[in-house]
C-alpha cells in the first residue's frame, strides 16, 4: 500500500465547526482513494497500444460477475506493475495451459470440507503458478470460486454457473456427520476428487484447442480468451446471462453488489433489456451501505438516465419505483431540514409524475401513499409554479383509495391555500365534507367508531388554518366557535385535547399573517377557565413572527410566558428537532418556520448589547436542559463574554461550554439535524482557545473532560483540544504526587490514548509530527 506524504504544518482548531460543512484539518487518513485504487479484474485488461487510456483497454472478464460488494471489489495494486506490453500480455496467455496441468498435478492436495448447511468447500494450491483458487461454496443456482494470489491477501471471487453443483450437493445430502461414518465420507472425498478431475482435465482439452489459436492468431488474443470464458462460464447469450447472476444476488440479498454488476456491464458495451434495469434500480433502493440519500439518488437517476439513453421506455413499475423513492427522499431531507436538496429531488419527482400521468391516464400506482406524499411535498416546499389545485384534484380524484380520502382532502385543502383558493376550499367543504360527515365532528372515542370520519376533525382543523391564511379571519373565528361549542362533554380529557388541537392551529396560523390579533385572540382564550393552555409549538411560532418583524420585546414576552411552562423540556426540543418526542421525525407545513428561532431569537438578544439581557439569557440557557446552541450562537456569546471582561468567581464561560458539552452527550444522536457538533472531540477543539488558561485545571478534572478522552477516535476527532490541555497542565501535575487524583487521571488519559494511537485500525493512518510528539510526551505516565 502506499502513503501519501503529508506535508506543512497544520492550524490544529480551524474548521471544527460543523456548520462549515467541514470535519477536522489537522491531518487527512493516508488511505488511498478509490481513484488510485485498480480493480482486480482490471489487471486482465489489454492495451492495444503503449498508451494505458482506459478506453483503449478490453477486459478479459468480460462477463464475470463481482461477487464483492463496492467497497471491496477493489485491490490495492500499483498501476506501475501492470505491464501493458502486448507481447507479455500473449505471454500470459500462451501460459494457461501450463496452469491447468500445474493445477492437475497438483490435485493430490486437494481437500474438500462439507457443512451442515449442504455447501461443499474445496481447495488446492497451484505453487508453481503462485496462484490459490477454492471453490467457496457451492448451491443449486451457482458457484462461488475464489481466486488468489500466493503472495496476496486479496481475494476476487467468481459467480458462475456448474453443472458440477448440482453433483456435489447430491453427494453431500447423503453424508453423515457422525463418527462411526467417516470412512464412508472419506470414500465420498474421493469421488468428489474424482468428479473435479474430470471437470478440470475437460478444461484442459479445450484449453489445448484455444492455445493453438492463440499461437497462430497471437494478434488477436484478447478474443480467444473472451471465447473460452464465455464457453467455459457463460454459454447464454451476455444479457441473460447477467439476468442470471442479478436475479441470484436479489435471491441471496445481496443487494450491494447488483450495481457493481451493471457497472460492468455497460463499460463492456452490454445492453441491459427493460426487466435488468428494473431489478438494478430495485437493487439500488434497498441497498445498505455507507452513502448519503443524494449519491443513492444520484445512483437511482444514473441508471434510469442510461436506460432512456438506450431508447427503452419505462414500465409502470419503474415510473412508480423512481418517483416512490424521489419524493419520500424529498420528505426525508424536509425533515432533517436538508431543504434545498429535498426541493430537487422533489421536482425531478413531479415531473416524472406528470410524464406518467399524461402518457398513462388511466394507470394508477400500486402504492396509493405517493399521491399523498406528491401534494405533501408541494405544501412543505409551498410549490405554486407546477399545477393548481384544481387540476391536481381532478387528476387524482378518482385514484385515491377510501383509506386515504381523508389525507387527500386535508393536503389539497392546504395546497388551494397557497393559491388563496377559498371559493375552491368551500366547494370541497360542501361537495366532500358537509353533506357526507353531518355528524362528523366529536372526540376521539366517537370518531374511532366510525372509520370514514377518523380524520374528520384534522379536516375541520385544516379548513380554519385555510381561512386563517387567506387573511378570512372571522370565516376561521365562526368555524372555530361553532365546532367547539357544538363539542359534548367539554372538560372530558378527549375533549380537552381536542380543543387543545383546534385552539393551537388557530393560533399557529393567524401568527404567520397577524401576531397581533394572535396575541388578543390568546388573552381571550385566557378568560376561559375550562380552554386548556396552547400547546408550545403554537407559540413559539408566535414569538417567532415577532422576530421576523425584529420585534425583540414582544417575542421575548412570548418566550417567558413559554419557558415557565412545566411541560417546556419535554416539548421544546423536539419541536425544534422536527420529532414526535421519540425521536421519530414528524414535520408539517410549520416546521421550515421553527427550524432557526432559537439561532435567531438568541442572536438578536447578543445584538441588543444588553449586559442584563445577556446574563439573563445564559441563566436560562444552563439551567433549560432543552437549550442547545449552534457553534456559532456558543462563540458570539463567549466572544461577548471576554470582550466586556465578564467572567466572574461563578467561572460562566466554563460553566456555558461545559453545559453545552454535556448536553452534547445526551442528545448526541439528533444534534446533525441542527447544525450542532456532534463530535465532543471537535466541539472542544472549536471552543478551547476562547477558555481562559486558568480555567484548564477545572476542565481537566471534569466528567466531560473524561468522556472527550474515552471519545477520541484518530480519523474522525481534532486533537486540538486535548493538546491544549495537556500541554498546558502536564508540567504542572509532573510536580505533584502520583498519588493525587490529578496524577492518576493523567496516567488514565494517557493509557487511553495511547491504545486509540496504536489501534490497529489505525496502521496505516499518517500522522503529522506534532501528534508523534505527544505520543512520545505521555508514554512516560503509562
Amino acid at each position: 500500500m502506499r502513503l501519501r506524504t503529508q506535508k506543512g504544518s497544520f492550524s490544529f482548531s480551524r474548521n471544527c465547526s460543523s456548520t462549515n460543512g467541514s470535519t477536522h484539518k489537522f491531518f487527512n487518513p493516508s488511505y488511498i482513494p478509490p481513484k488510485d485504487l485498480v480493480r482486480l479484474d482490471e489487471i486482465g485488461f489489454k492495451s492495444n497500444n503503449n498508451n494505458s487510456h482506459t478506453n483503449n483497454k478490453k477486459s478479459i472478464f468480460k462477463y464475470v460477475a463481482p461477487a464483492l460488494s463496492v467497497a471491496k471489489n477493489y485491490g490495492f495494486c500499483d498501476n506501475s506493475n501492470i505491464n501493458n506490453n502486448e507481447n507479455s500480455f500473449n505471454n500470459k496467455n500462451l501460459n494457461l495451459k501450463q496452469n491447468i496441468n500445474n493445477l492437475l498435478n497438483d490435485l493430490n492436495n486437494l481437500h474438500i470440507t462439507t457443512n451442515n448447511n449442504n455447501s461443499v468447500k474445496a481447495t488446492f494450491n497451484n505453487k508453481n503458478s503462485h496462484l490459490n483458487i477454492s471453490i467457496d461454496s457451492i448451491n443449486n443456482n451457482n458457484t462461488i470460486l475464489n481466486i488468489r494470489r500466493a503472495n496476496s491477501n486479496n481475494i476476487k471471487q467468481v459467480s458462475i454457473s456448474n453443472s458440477l453443483a448440482f453433483t456435489l450437493l447430491k453427494n453431500n445430502q447423503k453424508r453423515s456427520f457422525s463418527t462411526e461414518h467417516k470412512i464412508e465420507e472419506l470414500k465420498e472425498s474421493k469421488e468428489v476428487k474424482e468428479d473435479l478431475k474430470e471437470e478440470i482435465k475437460d478444461v484442459k482439452e479445450h484449453i489445448d484447442n484455444a492455445t493453438v489459436h492463440i499461437n497462430t492468431n497471437p494478434v488477436n488474443s484478447d478474443n480467444n480468451i473472451d471465447n473460452i470464458l464465455e464457453h467455459f462460464l457463460h454459454k447464454e447469450d451476455p444479457v441473460t446471462t447477467q439476468l442470471y447472476i442479478i436475479n441470484n444476488f436479489l435471491n441471496l440479498n445481496k443487494y450491494n453488489e447488483i450495481l457493481p454488476v451493471f457497472n460492468r456491464m455497460r463499460n463492456n458495451q452490454i445492453i441491459p433489456n427493460l426487466e435488468i434495469y428494473h431489478k438494478v434500480l430495485k437493487s439500488i433502493v434497498l441497498r445498505n451501505i455507507d452513502e448519503s440519500l443524494e449519491i443513492k439518488l444520484t445512483h437511482l437517476l444514473n441508471v434510469y438516465s442510461d436506460m432512456l439513453t438506450n431508447n427503452l421506455k419505462p414500465n409502470n413499475e419503474i415510473y412508480e419505483l423512481i418517483i416512490n423513492e424521489l419524493v419520500n427522499s424529498s420528505i426525508e431531507s424536509y425533515n432533517s431540514k436538508n431543504y434545498k436538496i429535498g426541493y430537487e429531488f422533489f421536482k425531478i419527482s413531479f415531473d416524472l409524475f406528470l410524464i406518467f400521468e399524461k402518457n398513462n391516464i388511466n394507470s394508477s400506482f400500486i402504492n396509493n401513499e405517493i399521491y399523498i406524499n406528491l401534494i405533501k411535498s408541494l405544501n412543505y416546499y409551498k410549490i405554486k409554479n407546477l399545477i393548481n389545485s384544481n387540476e391536481l384534484y381532478n387528476m387524482l380524484k378518482d385514484k385515491i383509495n377510501e383509506s386515504n380520502k381523508s389525507n387527500f382532502l386535508i393536503q389539497i385543502i392546504k395546497f388551494s391555500t397557497l393559491f388563496n383558493d377559498i371559493k375552491f376550499i368551500e366547494e370541497l367543504y360542501n361537495n366532500e365534507i358537509k353533506g357526507n360527515n353531518s355528524n362528523s365532528s366529536g372526540t376521539k372515542a366517537n370518531k374511532n367508531n366510525n372509520n370514514n370520519n377518523n380524520n374528520i376533525d384534522l379536516i375541520y382543523q385544516s379548513i380554519i388554518e385555510s381561512y386563517n391564511l387567506c387573511n378570512e379571519f372571522d370565516k376561521s373565528s365562526l368555524m372555530l366557535d361553532t365546532i367547539i361549542n357544538n363539542l359534548p362533554n367539554k372538560l372530558n380529557d378527549e375533549t380537552q385535547y381536542l380543543i387543545n388541537q383546534y385552539l393551537s392551529i388557530y393560533i399557529q396560523s393567524l401568527s404567520l399573517k397577524n401576531p397581533n390579533l394572535s396575541i388578543k385572540m390568546i388573552e381571550k382564550f385566557s378568560k376561559f377557565d375550562w380552554l386548556p393552555n396552547l400547546n408550545i409549538k403554537s407559540l413559539i411560532l408566535l414569538s417567532n413572527s415577532f422576530i421576523n418583524s425584529n420585534n425583540l420585546t414582544m417575542a421575548m414576552k412570548i418566550w417567558d410566558f413559554i419557558i415557565i411552562r412545566k411541560d417546556f423540556n419535554s416539548q421544546f426540543l423536539p419541536i425544534i428537532l422536527n420529532t414526535d418526542g421519540n425521536g421519530k421525525e414528524e414535520s408539517d407545513y410549520y416546521s421550515i418556520y421553527l427550524s432557526n428561532y432559537l439561532s435567531n431569537y438568541l442572536q438578536l438578544i447578543i445584538n441588543s448589547n444588553n449586559k442584563n439581557l445577556i446574563f439573563k439569557t445564559i441563566r436560562e440557557i444552563l439551567n433549560l436542559d432543552s437549550i442547545l446552541l449552534n457553534d456559532q450562537i456558543i462563540i458570539n456569546l463567549i466572544n461577548y463574554l471576554k470582550v466586556n471582561e465578564i467572567n466572574d468567581n461563578n467561572n460562566i464561560i466554563l460553566k456555558l461550554i461545559l453545559n453545552q458539552g454535556y448536553k452534547r452527550i445526551i442528545y448526541k444522536e439528533n444534534l446533525k439535524k441542527m447544525e450542532i457538533n456532534y463530535s465532543i472531540n471537535n466541539y472542544l477543539s472549536m471552543i478551547i482557545d476562547f477558555l481562559p488558561t486558568k480555567e484548564y485545571f477545572k476542565l481537566f478534572k471534569s466528567e466531560f473532560f473524561k468522556k472527550v478522552i474515552e471519545e477520541y477516535r484518530l480519523i474522525n476527532d481534532n486533537i486540538y483540544g486535548i493538546l491544549k490541555i495537556f500541554q498546558n497542565l502536564i508540567p504542572k501535575i509532573e510536580m505533584i504526587r502520583k498519588s493525587d487524583d490529578e496524577y492518576l487521571k493523567l496516567e488514565y488519559y494517557s493509557k487511553v490514548l495511547n491504545y486509540e494511537f496504536n489501534d490497529v485500525d489505525n496502521t496505516y493512518v499518517e500522522i503529522p509530527n506534532e501528534i508523534n510528539e505527544f505520543k512520545g510526551k505521555i508514554k512516560r505516565f503509562i
